[in-house]
């Protein structure tokens, strides 16, 4: 299922995509039934913070799935904070399906409502990007003269959520010109509010002042980068506070393929994106995160980073951030080799994943052929880059 065709053409060219309207009920209880059944893959599966319409989505498919005894998995899933409203729908339409979670915090939040989970990890850790050539030909062509120290910024706008659906804004938006900064698509709109607004210059402004502060006497060159098409009106935002003129990436000119490789390029990087941190980690960039919800944070307590995690919201960011800066420049060879450890033990979590999917496969449809391979996680894993490879030869033992 695709919002885009044109964006996801390049990644999913080889499968049947059908394009899924942003009012989507009728949609789904077409499509679904014609399948042998649905697996959902998105990180923020279970959660009101971004939108309960996606969660709505997800749990919709798993549910129409599920009551017609069809195969109905979550596979790589988080849960967080839900409405008591989504939060009875969930339960309601989920506790049937299957819900591989990529960490035990997630487990908890659905077992308490009864669904059958299996802990997992994310689905990133065997992405492949593009060669580290490509990363460094892409910086250079943007003025890095390959000797300066590679500072990756990945901002968002932390305050605009969560989207909500509005037929009045909508109106107002259509006919009137209104509320165009807060549209998001067809009939939902972010969140604004004075104080939205407030919040998120702060968080801009005390990100600006702990760059501009480092950047001083140190030989860096500043990147920022866009992992999501609508983080491109941060890293604008931030550049405009930038003391030096930064490079900038977003995922609306650059395919996530080349992205990755700048970000295995950098020689450190600062977040607000998950997925950013997740895929320079075969990298070994030393990354530290600035985070709105509990998806970096479970990530930088298993690493063991709790001194590299800051909030969005925190009073003295600019402070904790400056003092972050340092240490990942000192002590950079310490934490990419601790940030290499945990490497083999997530990529062993994704290959069990693999053996509980074919598990529910089996179950739901017993005569569906298996592959005569060991029962073993390294038999579930697609074909791992050299990098990644060497990663697990060096730390495995």
């Amino acid at each position: 299922m695709t919002f885009n065709k044109k964006m996801t053409d390049g990644y999913f060219a080889s499968v049947k995509q059908v394009e899924v309207p942003y009012v989507y009920p009728k949609f789904l209880f077409d499509e679904c039934p014609r399948h042998h059944g649905v697996i959902a893959c998105e990180g923020s599966m279970f959660k009101s913070k971004f939108a309960n319409a996606a969660t709505t989505f997800m749990a919709s498919a798993l549910g129409i799935a599920a009551q017609e005894n069809k195969l109905s998995v979550g596979y790589g899933a988080e849960a967080g904070a839900m409405d008591k409203s989504l939060r009875r729908f969930v339960q309601r339409h989920c506790k049937e399906s299957f819900i591989i979670c990529r960490n035990e915090a997630s487990r908890k939040i659905l077992g308490e409502l009864g669904i059958r989970t299996e802990g997992g990890t994310d689905t990133a850790w065997t992405f492949r990007p593009a060669p580290l050539s490509r990363g460094v030909q892409l910086l250079q062509d943007a003025g890095w003269d390959g000797r300066k120290k590679v500072l990756i910024l990945c901002p968002i706008n932390p305050f605009w959520w969560p989207i909500k659906p509005s037929i009045s804004k909508t109106i107002a938006w259509l006919f009137a010109g209104k509320y165009k900064n807060e549209h998001h698509q067809a009939i939902y709109f972010h969140h604004h509010s004075e104080e939205a607004d407030r919040k998120y210059a702060a968080y801009l402004d005390a990100v600006a002042t702990a760059v501009n502060a480092f950047a001083q006497g140190r030989s860096l060159f500043t990147v920022l980068v866009g992992m999501e098409q609508l983080d491109r009106r941060a890293c604008v935002d931030l550049a405009g506070r930038l003391s030096t003129k930064p490079a900038l990436f977003t995922s609306d000119r650059n395919n996530m393929y080349d992205l990755v490789s700048v970000l295995q390029n950098a020689s450190m990087i600062v977040s607000s994106r998950y997925h950013a941190i997740v895929t320079s980690m075969p990298g070994l960039v030393p990354s530290a995160g600035i985070t709105m919800d509990e998806r970096i944070r479970n990530l930088m307590m298993e690493r063991g980073h709790e001194n590299l995690l800051m909030e969005v919201d925190d009073e003295n960011l600019a402070e904790k951030l400056l003092v972050t800066l340092k240490r990942l420049q000192t002590d950079g060879e310490e934490i990419a080799d601790r940030i290499g450890r945990i490497i083999p033990r997530q990529l062993q979590l994704m290959g069990q994943m693999g053996i509980e999917l074919v598990d529910e496969i089996s179950r739901i449809y017993p005569e569906f052929p298996r592959r005569n391979v060991p029962r073993s996680w390294e038999h579930y894993l697609p074909s791992l880059p050299e990098s990644v490879v060497r990663l697990m030869e060096r730390y495995a033992a």
